[in-house]
């Protein structure tokens, strides 16, 4: 009997790249394909989520700016304003002012500017004065000043923050000027004898002797202007 020896070919091996598969956890990803035979999927995840049908995603709304007022707004370098008064029922007589708060760096080292020989009174009961050229704030300070017109302007010269604040002023025979000293704002729960140095009050308005006189049915406006700007 005689014996046939059949010799059976060696089957190839089918290589796959020894290239690191790079696997990109993002939105981007890397497939390695063999070189022969199917696909691999190397994603995350081994089902890929069809894309959803139906409407488009919003865009995320812009958050809006919170304000302490919903009066409240950004303000430029000038801000013009008008008070107007009406006497409906009866006959009166009217005092009013614009209350301006200006915010200092030290009251110490300011200057106001517009006040030069004025008569005012130094609270209510005092007999009149006249003012200083210019006024240095250096405490507390209660004065109404009697303007000879009902227009005009005061400059407050702030030296720590570089600045000058100018009121102007019309229809209005009267300026304030008001800041409590340090003992008086330690009774103001308020504000602090730490504060008392930080702000003045110049207020535009018609007081005591410039009182406006009303008939019935008759208006008054009062006006003002505050501009912004850095010391000359």
């Amino acid at each position: 009997m005689t014996k046939r020896v059949v010799k059976i070919p060696r089957q190839e091996a089918i290589l796959i790249s020894n290239e690191s598969r790079k696997i990109h956890r993002g939105a981007a990803r890397t497939d390695v394909q063999p070189t022969g035979g199917r696909k691999v999927n190397v994603s995350n995840s081994r089902r890929e989520e069809p894309p959803k049908r139906g409407r488009a995603p919003r865009e995320p709304k812009e958050p809006r700016e919170k304000t302490k007022h919903p009066i409240l707004r950004a303000l430029g370098r000038t801000l013009a304003m008008k008070l107007e008064t009406t006497a409906r029922m009866q006959p009166c007589k009217l005092t009013e002012a614009f209350h301006n708060y200006f915010a200092v760096g030290n009251l110490t080292k300011c200057r106001v500017h517009g006040l030069d020989d004025v008569p005012f009174r130094e609270e209510a009961a005092q007999p009149m004065k006249h003012g200083e050229r210019p006024l240095a704030p250096l405490g507390c300070l209660d004065r109404v000043y009697d303007c000879p017109a009902c227009s005009g302007k005061i400059v407050l010269e702030d030296f720590v923050l570089n600045r000058a604040i100018t009121v102007e002023r019309d229809h209005a025979s009267s300026v304030i000027i008001w800041n409590p000293g340090q003992q008086g704002a330690g009774n103001m729960a308020d504000l602090g004898a730490e504060s008392w140095n930080k702000f003045l009050c110049v207020e535009m308005g018609n007081a005591d002797s410039r009182c406006i006189p009303l008939a019935s049915g008759q208006s008054h406006t009062l006006c003002q202007k505050i501009t912004v700007g850095p010391l000359e």
